[in-house]
């Protein structure tokens, strides 16, 4: 077969072209990029956490480049060794290839813990059904009041790997002491009317001066550095 079968998608025509009368396998349905955002942070089977950006912009620099201005597929040599689910359980696996694609929607799911996760709406999570079974499902079928699994422990391969718990997205400062700080520390910033040098508003330092919400490790650096104490 000589003649190219246009499909109309991007992705299979510019990277997986197919001639009329071939034979393809294509997984899933047409268009479906499985995404998480930029800032999503990833752990590595070494135990190092990057974020998706920073994992792109390292291989886009060091991997084989596909792109059409839209997508962009890098191949990398050796493979990423990271984390999966297989059968209800955590393991190691391997990963050859980074996509980078655009999306009409993302969504963000909250967890009543407060973790959260910003994904496309064809983006699987794992479900905890009415018989206790995981089940795979969209995020964009995900309603309130779903329980979600959710990993909190993982063995990696490198126990020494170390790693900025400030950097991390989601992470909340639960220490009652260091609260009590910051607390004092907020007050003395709005009193002086200062609040813009740690970019919240005043409705939002209130929610951390009177301990209604936790607050987030990256709040905590910046009031931290910005008012010259020692970072916890």
């Amino acid at each position: 077969p000589e003649e190219p079968l246009i499909t109309g998608q991007r992705v299979i025509d510019t990277f997986f072209p197919i001639a009329k009368g071939g034979t393809a396998c294509i997984p899933g349905p047409f268009g479906s990029g499985k995404c998480v955002v930029g800032d999503t942070p990833v752990i590595l089977g070494n135990g190092t956490i990057l974020t998706m950006k920073e994992l792109y912009r390292k291989y886009l620099k060091e991997g084989k480049v596909k792109t059409n201005g839209l997508e962009t597929i890098i191949e990398i040599k050796p493979s990423l060794s990271l984390f999966s689910m297989n059968t209800n359980k955590i393991e190691g696996s391997n990963s050859s290839i980074l996509y980078k694609g655009k999306t009409d929607s993302i969504i963000r799911i909250k967890t009543r813990s407060g973790r959260s996760v910003e994904v496309t709406p064809s983006h699987k999570l794992f479900k905890i059904n009415e018989k206790g079974e995981i089940v795979q499902t969209k995020a964009e079928n995900l309603r309130v009041g779903d329980f979600i699994a959710a990993v909190r422990k993982i063995e990696t391969r490198n126990k020494k790997a170390r790693f900025d718990l400030y950097e991390l997205k989601e992470a909340r400062m639960a220490d009652t002491s260091i609260r009590e700080e910051l607390s004092q520390v907020l007050r003395n910033l709005r009193k002086e009317r200062k609040l813009s040098l740690v970019g919240i508003s005043k409705v939002n330092a209130e929610s951390f001066i009177y301990k209604r919400n936790l607050p987030p490790l990256s709040l905590v650096k910046e009031v931290y550095s910005q008012t010259s104490l020692s970072l916890p």
